[in-house]
């Protein structure tokens, strides 16, 4: 995931935030953050942030609680990790086609 904050030098008084969350699917898989701040100015607020993890242990407990069986608790999760990034897409069969795509690569998991 590569992403970056460019405060050029009229940005006085700007506050920016680059966050990255990233979900491992297997034992072999990798992920990269390389967040970028280039900050030409001074008086302003830029962070970044990465967290990079697997489906969570506790998630899955939590889903079994209440009658789930793991196989479906980690399609749930990962179509829900993966489902939040549709609200950025605002073109409908766009946003229709990728979620069918999370559908189908979930349950392969």
């Amino acid at each position: 995931a590569m992403g970056s904050i460019h405060i050029q030098e009229q940005g006085k008084g700007a506050d920016a935030r680059w966050e990255h969350e990233g979900l491992l699917l297997s034992p072999r898989a990798r992920i990269d953050a390389l967040p970028g701040l280039t900050i030409e100015t001074n008086d302003v607020r830029a962070s970044h942030s990465s967290a990079i993890h697997y489906v969570k242990s506790n998630q899955l407990f939590y889903a079994q609680t209440r009658g789930i069986d793991i196989t479906t608790a980690r399609m749930m999760i990962v179509q829900g990790f993966l489902s939040e990034m549709l609200t950025f897409v605002h073109d409908p069969t766009m946003k229709k086609t990728i979620n069918d795509i999370i559908i189908q690569k979930s349950e392969h998991l």
